[in-house]
């Protein structure tokens, strides 16, 4: 009779449960795409907006050089050159969506303000470190020459190129290689040959003009009433 009766318990959770797994199943998966449809569409000051809007989470973007270590060997004996890694040199990162439009249709634009921070305590050395390294916008002009098939206009080219007298090896400092730039000949007369070239002030340097630039007008869906858009 106890063994009766525990069978029947048993039977009678396994079915509840049985049951309540089913009604899990069907009912769940609302559940969930209810709660997803209230909180993250992008609705003005809710929790999802204020993260959009400024991403709380630190970013970091570190960079690496190659500093030359044997120059005049290099240029004076036309020696291979000898290449050491330098790095990281890290910045923090802000990401904040900035002139933001909310659109009838159901979309909001932006721009995309990206800030660089120099973090010194995750960075191999200081931003003033000095870089010895091939002349980027001399050799990147030379490779323009050769993809010149007209003649004369190569010659053209490479005159004027000569007479600015670049070095093939500099030296510059981590910020000049990066966001300050430094004042490079050959980039303030390009764009004599060339007036639509961006007009960087005659500046060169891997990031120059985009610490505190936005990559140009956004629009996405808010994903309010519809988040599969």
């Amino acid at each position: 009779m106890a063994l009766s009766r525990v069978l029947v318990v048993l039977g009678a959770i396994g079915f509840f449960l049985a049951l309540l797994g089913g009604a899990g199943v069907i009912f769940l998966p609302r559940l969930f795409t209810s709660l997803l449809d209230k909180k993250l569409p992008l609705v003005n000051n809710s929790v999802a907006f204020n993260l959009w809007q400024d991403i709380p989470l630190p970013i970091y973007r570190k960079f690496y050089f190659f500093n030359l270590t044997n120059p005049t060997e290099f240029v004076v004996n036309k020696a291979k050159p000898k290449l050491e890694e330098v790095g990281p040199y890290s910045y923090r990162v802000t990401w904040i969506k900035k002139n933001i439009t909310w659109n009838s249709n159901g979309t909001i634009s932006y721009r995309e303000v990206k800030t660089y921070f120099f973090d010194r305590n995750s960075s191999i050395g200081a931003e003033n470190d000095t870089i010895t390294s091939i002349n980027i916008p001399l050799v990147s002009s030379g490779a323009l020459v050769d993809k010149i098939k007209n003649p004369l206009e190569r010659r053209i080219v490479a005159y004027f190129i000569n007479r600015l007298h670049e070095k093939l090896v500099v030296q510059h400092k981590v910020s000049e290689l990066l966001f300050d730039g430094y004042v490079d000949e050959l980039i303030k007369e390009s764009r004599v040959i060339d007036p639509t070239i961006p007009d960087t002030k005659g500046k060169f340097g891997l990031m120059v003009q985009r610490n505190g630039s936005n990559d140009g007008l956004f629009t996405v869906y808010t994903g309010k009433g519809e988040m599969d858009k």
